[in-house]
């Protein structure tokens, strides 16, 4: 809350004796001093009134928000009615005599100020506590040029604002030009970058495209128009038609730039570039500060999908949840807030409380830097003015990524595609009770996933060589050999291991050479004799010792590399042990080499740049030739010992034995895995088997399914099995087993590596050796919603008659749906006793419109008893699977909210990829239906009410997105798929899109 000053309220001199006052004593003073402390006391009474009556809110409204603001409005009634009652005292006290008065010592008069007791708590005003973060923040050390990412040897003008210029600062040698300037550098420019954040009313904009520009190109300088922001069809700008080259951030604004840009000028696209001078992990834990801020946005132009009055799914469940974990809170308006348009977005009035004008956001920018507060906090939020665009995110997202900080976001298609460890608010009480449940094991994984997704595809330096590439730039821009844009990596151990050598070959940075000692002696001692090799030489960029006592996770040399893309140290170094007992050293430099980590960290954790042959004639050299050395401590992630003594063994901590992993070829021995699956069950006492299809999507596994499985009040109750299709993704198989190791409560089952092409065989699996009086499932990139799996099953529990209970499901692809499947049922059920009857004719009558099995909870023993499989290797398999459960079922318990959040547009899911192969998975699936509908009786009625609608809203809408070179292909199996139900010549199609599509592709 912003305090207005009040001036003092005017009072009357109250009336009192007027003996004199004793020597010494200036009796006119003292009566002003006590006429100012009461008027001060009202006045302060007064303003807290007014802040109590400004934050009130009507009492149905149930939002965290709201029950915020009725804290605040207690609080500040607490201290109107304490400083109310001291004024009150303080006026019987001034009518005393003034000879008396004169008595009181300046601590007795003291005493009469208000306390901080009253409220305190809800009082801390937003301004005070980010006071504190940017303070604490402030100190936080200077980022640094990658050793590997040093500047890149050219001259870059940028012509936009100071922001696009920072993204580059320090890639190369940037400098700022304007309509003024531009004479006085070009002669020393290679290319000059024009930003669309530039505002088109800014004071010379018609000259610096009019003018600057063309003569820029005249004198050979490269222009490249940087597109930060989307472009639509019919709106590209007179500064991009000006320019000699164009560069984007997403695909489709390329495509708008290449059919609207003058013929020869070039268009590519590029990721969104990452400073480490401005947004580094180092010094950042533990973290600064405990508050979590909202730092800006980046909005060009309205954004009318973010106004809380439109949809009330995007900035309320995230700020609402926020304020609900109890977190201090700052939203810190977006520097278009200063003078809005009338259709712009800014932070909404109910959230006032909590708000930091622009004003005083700029001032805190200047005084200790957003960015670094941005560093300061473990937790950041971020909002999206754009939802549907798989490349295009707010630019704080990859900002506080690669500064170590966890990111809830509002929805983005490309955050949720690409950055799974940001999470996303669906709901303020996921929300809330994800960061009061999140362990510090957890925060720091995901912090420490987000550091290597931001620096392997988005630092500065690559992304402006890129765009030099782009321009025709012709520098040397490997800078002398500095800056390799993959590095090489060479991994040196005391002995080989199959275990070691295995979990080599898996790094997902790419290949690692693995070599012993002796291989590298006698590698040197060839190479000397040949005279190919100097003692002065890099075998490497990056040279990894490794032992076989411990196991590498596929991501351990990705994020050495990473290390070194964003620091100086020549050497790194992996911390032994968890999150509490290393967190104080990790993401920080130390002096004195490896030895100033002692007894945290080994030669075997450790990673060096480019270590010269002489360091590394053996183990002791090389650690001697680091003495004294600045060293960078990473994290604890990514290795643990190598323990292969079996988990009975007394002297072996069971904590620290995993599981063999099975032959990939022969995958897990099922019955083995149904006694492993009984028995887990059984030992916990679980109730709900949460049964979750794994492949290749190892990252969405553990920061949305499971992240929103360990977050529902029933996680200790849930079995959950994570069956994996036969995973080729190493880090998937690491992330299956790691999650199995760690909870009791997960059990992972591994089929044959290559997979079987859909869910389908590890669905059948899970259902087949659940052991938990109930069932559901949930894909991997999909999330259950506000404890919906906890309401589902204690619906269930209370209706003995219901087979299943069914919620309703939230959907995100462009924007935010519901489906209400009660609605789509209501006409065509009986509702009784709080159940929806279903008879044999049911599913006809409901016109086969499926539900959604990550929607449900059902018994175990009935959905087994059913005996249905879904088709091995088909896609939209679920939805046949539901039309046959439903047809088996005598009623279904309904529950009327979402209870999960199913992501519709994520851009590398199997459902998502339209070709003729996707189009023969449907007719896998098509083909067991039909055979079903005919063997059920249904086959005329489906004909009637679904088969012709859906073939040409679904299959023919997807066929519109074949590439024209593939089309004859999937045409052809959209025949067959139609003549698994009809005699595709001979039926009398009524819709015009199918009989178009069977006159245009009759054979």
């Amino acid at each position: 809350m912003r305090w207005i000053e009040t001036p003092p309220a005017e009072h009357p001199e109250p009336d009192r004796p007027t003996d004199p006052a004793p020597d010494g004593v200036d009796a006119a003073v003292l009566n002003r001093v006590l006429d100012a402390r009461g008027s001060l006391m009202t006045a302060v009474e007064e303003a807290h009134r007014r802040a109590a009556d400004t934050l009130e809110v009507p009492a149905d409204d149930h939002r965290p928000a709201a029950a915020m603001r009725r804290a605040g409005a207690r609080a500040h009634r607490e201290r109107a009615e304490a400083h109310r009652l001291r004024g009150r005292l303080l006026a019987e006290i001034a009518a005393l005599p003034t000879s008396t008065l004169t008595e009181l010592d300046a601590g007795e008069l003291e005493s009469l100020a208000v306390s901080d007791e009253p409220g305190d708590g809800a009082l801390r005003p937003t301004g005070r506590v980010l006071a504190a973060a940017l303070e604490s923040s402030a100190e936080l050390p200077d980022g640094e040029h990658g050793v590997s990412r040093p500047p890149l040897p050219v001259r870059v003008g940028v012509i936009g604002p100071a922001a696009v210029r920072a993204a580059f600062s320090g890639a190369a040698d940037v400098v700022a030009l304007t309509a003024g300037s531009w004479r006085e550098e070009v002669e020393t420019l290679d290319l000059v970058l024009f930003s669309s954040r530039l505002d088109p009313v800014a004071a010379g904009w018609d000259e610096l495209v009019e003018t600057v520009l063309p003569a820029l190109r005249a004198h050979g300088v490269p222009t490249v128009f940087f597109a930060q922001h989307r472009l639509r069809t019919g709106r590209l700008p007179a500064a991009a038609r000006a320019c000699s080259h164009i560069v984007c951030l997403d695909a489709d604004t390329a495509a708008h730039c290449r059919a609207e840009a003058p013929q020869g000028v070039d268009v590519a696209v590029v990721p969104a570039p990452v400073n480490p001078l401005r947004h580094t992990p180092i010094g950042t834990r533990p973290a600064r500060t405990e508050l979590v801020a909202l730092t800006g946005m980046d909005q060009h132009g309205p954004a009318p999908h973010l106004d809380p009055a439109q949809d009330e799914h995007h900035l309320p469940p995230l700020v609402d949840g926020l304020l609900a974990s109890g977190r201090p809170t700052a939203l810190m308006q977006p520097a278009q807030a200063a003078d809005p348009r009338a259709a712009d977005w800014t932070v909404p009035s109910q959230y006032a409380p909590w708000t930091v004008p622009v004003e005083e956001t700029r001032a805190a920018d200047m005084t200790c830097g957003i960015d670094r507060l941005q560093r300061g906090m473990d937790v950041a939020a971020t909002v999206q003015a754009v939802v549907d665009s798989q490349q295009l995110v707010d630019s704080r997202v990859l900002e506080l990524l690669a500064s170590g900080t966890l990111v809830v976001s509002t929805y983005n298609q490309g955050v949720n595609t690409y950055l799974p460890q940001v999470r996303i608010a669906n709901s303020a009480e996921d929300v809330a009770t994800m960061l009061e449940t999140m362990t510090l094991e957890e925060l720091r994984r995901a912090q420490g996933d987000g550091i290597r997704a931001a620096f392997a595809d988005h630092h500065a330096v690559d992304v402006l060589r890129r765009i030099c590439e782009h321009a025709g730039v012709a520098a040397d821009l490997e800078a002398g050999g500095e800056a390799p844009r993959i590095e090489t990596v060479l991994a040196v151990a005391d002995r080989r291991t199959a275990a070691l050598e295995a979990d080599l070959r898996a790094q997902t940075h790419g290949p690692v050479e693995l070599v012993t000692w002796d291989e590298l002696t006698r590698r040197r001692a060839d190479d000397a004799a040949a005279e190919t090799v100097g003692s002065e030489t890099a075998l490497a960029d990056v040279v990894l010792p490794v032992t076989a006592d411990r196991r590498y996770a596929p991501t351990y040399a990705a994020d050495h590399v990473v290390a070194f893309r964003l620091q100086q140290a020549r050497v790194t170094a992996k911390l032994d042990g968890g999150a509490e007992e290393t967190d104080a050293a990790a993401h920080r430099h130390h002096a004195g080499g490896l030895a100033a980590l002692a007894g945290r960290t080994a030669l075997g954790l450790s990673g060096w740049w480019r270590p010269t042959v002489a360091q590394l004639v053996s183990p002791g050299a090389l650690l001697s030739s680091g003495r004294g050395r600045r060293i960078y401590a990473l994290d604890h992630l990514g290795h643990r010992p190598a323990v292969e003594t079996p988990a009975g063994d007394a002297d072996v901590d069971p904590a620290r034995v995993r599981r063999p992993l099975p032959d990939p070829a022969a995958g897990d021995d099922l019955a083995v895995a149904a006694d492993r699956v009984r028995t887990t069950a059984g030992e916990h006492q679980l109730r709900l088997s949460v049964v979750v299809p794994v492949f290749n999507n190892g990252d969405h596994l553990r920061h949305k399914a499971f992240a929103s499985l360990r977050r529902s009040t029933l996680f200790a109750q849930m079995h959950i099995l994570l069956v994996d299709d036969g995973s080729t993704d190493p880090a998937t198989v690491e992330t299956v087993e790691d999650l199995a190791h760690t909870w009791p409560n997960v059990t992972a089952v591994h089929h044959p590596a290559g997979g079987s092409g859909s869910a389908s065989r590890p669905r059948n699996t899970g259902l087949q050796l659940a052991a938990t009086p109930y069932v559901t499932y949930l894909d991997p990139d999909d999330e259950e919603l506000d404890d919906g799996y906890w309401e589902l099953l204690e619906r269930l529990e209370a209706s003995p008659e219901a087979d299943f209970a069914l919620g309703t499901m939230a959907v995100w692809t462009h924007r935010h749906q519901v489906h209400d499947y009660h609605a789509w049922y209501a006409d065509a059920l009986e509702h009784r006793d709080g159940l929806f009857r279903v008879h044999p004719g049911s599913l006809a009558e409901v016109n086969f419109r499926p539900a959604s099995i990550e929607a449900m909870v059902a018994r175990t023993d009935w959905l087994q008893s059913l005996e249905l499989v879904q088709p091995v290797g088909a896609v939209g398999q679920d939805t046949y699977f539901f039309q046959q459960m439903f047809h088996s079922t005598r009623a279904y318990a309904p529950v009327h909210r979402p209870v999960y959040t199913y992501y519709g547009a994520v851009e590398t899911s199997t459902v998502n990829v339209v070709s003729p192969q996707y189009f023969r998975k449907y007719l896998i699936l098509e083909r067991e239906r039909a055979a079903w509908l005919r063997e059920a009786g249904l086959m005329d009625r489906y004909l009637a009410e679904r088969f012709e609608r859906f073939f040409a809203t679904w299959y023919l809408e997807k066929f519109t997105r074949v590439p024209g070179e593939q089309r004859r292909e999937a045409a052809a199996v959209l025949r067959e798929i139609a003549a698994a139900y009809v005699d595709v010549d001979d039926y009398a199609w009524t819709s015009r899109a199918a009989r178009r599509f069977f006159d245009e592709h009759g054979d």
